[in-house]
């Protein structure tokens, strides 16, 4: 029974080598979890923008935006590019443009076409822009009115969305 005892006491250095291994993993693994919940924080808070303001959207339906340009300062006139993917021919009816900044407004906001087919792009023409800064950054809310006809039906919707970068 003496060869054994030998093997025995190799068991228990065994069980605290995994014991030690187990505790590295869990002290570095809670570092690196505090390591990125501050950083989530500061980039949340915008520490990590160095200035830069590119162009976003986020939302729209199927006829969404492909560019925009809204201008800066007074009585300035601004464009955006839609695109129709319905799949079918659409009719704009209407647009609106709204900005978060109550400073900022566009008087008069037109599209100019009458029907689009799929794929195809449209203008909507923004007019009496006034109050961005140009470099600044604005947030608008556009809506574009159409219908879609499928058959003998002619379907009305509404394609609504934020558009987010500098004034040019």
């Amino acid at each position: 029974m003496i060869p054994f005892k030998n093997e025995v006491k190799n068991m228990r250095y065994m069980n605290k080598k995994g014991q030690g291994a187990m505790e590295y993993l869990m002290t570095y693994g809670w570092a690196i979890m505090v390591v990125l919940i501050v950083g989530i924080v500061l980039w949340q808070l915008g520490i990590f923008n160095l200035g830069g303001t590119s162009k976003t959207f986020t939302g729209f339906g199927a006829v969404k935006p492909l560019s925009w340009a809204v201008p800066g300062g007074d009585e300035q006139s601004g464009v955006v590019t839609m695109v129709n993917g319905e799949g079918s021919t659409v009719t704009p009816s209407g647009c609106s443009i709204s900005f978060s900044d109550v400073d900022v407004s566009c008087e008069n906001c037109t599209i100019s076409a009458t029907s689009v087919g799929a794929g195809s792009e449209f203008l909507i023409n923004l007019t009496n822009c006034s109050g961005g800064l140009s470099g600044d950054s604005y947030d608008a809310t556009l809506s574009v009115n159409y219908t879609k006809r499928i058959g003998i039906i002619t379907e009305p919707h509404t394609s609504t969305g934020n558009l987010k970068g500098p004034f040019e």
